[in-house]
């Protein structure tokens, strides 16, 4: 359930999880367990974010960085993503200020999903869907061919 809520699946967790409290066999640490996940779901915002992904829509929210510094997005893309066993939202904003990033890169963020104030307001923002994330094509020549570089094993 725990990776279905993270994967923005939270109608399908919470199916899966009634489905399992109606079972009689399910020992009583992990009933309770699923019981207070179907009591508390997860933070509101989160299931508005993850209607705005489904639509493809942009939204404005909130965000406090690591030194409690409040920041305001506009975000045009997104992606809920798991990086160092927590989650992100990984997304382009229109706001550059206090990335320091290449400048291509500038508009992309990677904001912790636990740094979001439980009061936060998201709200529809105007203006169009961005296809992906801002990237950099980049590659590794090699001056031999990959065969001869890797080890034989028998």
């Amino acid at each position: 359930m725990t990776l279905l809520k993270d994967a923005g699946h939270t109608e399908e967790a919470l199916c899966i999880a009634n489905i399992l409290l109606e079972r009689s066999e399910i020992n009583l640490p992990l009933r309770a367990m699923i019981q207070a996940f179907v009591e508390r779901p997860g933070k509101p915002w989160r299931h508005t974010i993850d209607q705005y992904l489904k639509q493809f829509r942009p939204f404005r929210l909130s965000y406090q960085d690591a030194a409690s510094r409040i920041f305001h997005f506009t975000v045009r893309h997104a992606k809920a993503e798991h990086h160092e066993n927590r989650e992100y939202l990984d997304c382009w904003c229109d706001e550059t200020l206090g990335n320091s990033d290449i400048e291509v890169l500038k508009h992309n963020w990677c904001l912790r999903f636990d740094h979001i104030p439980d009061e936060v307001v998201i709200t529809p923002a105007e203006g169009l869907w961005r296809p992906e994330l801002a990237y950099v094509d980049g590659g590794i020549p090699f001056t031999e061919p990959i065969s001869y570089c890797l080890p034989i094993k028998i």
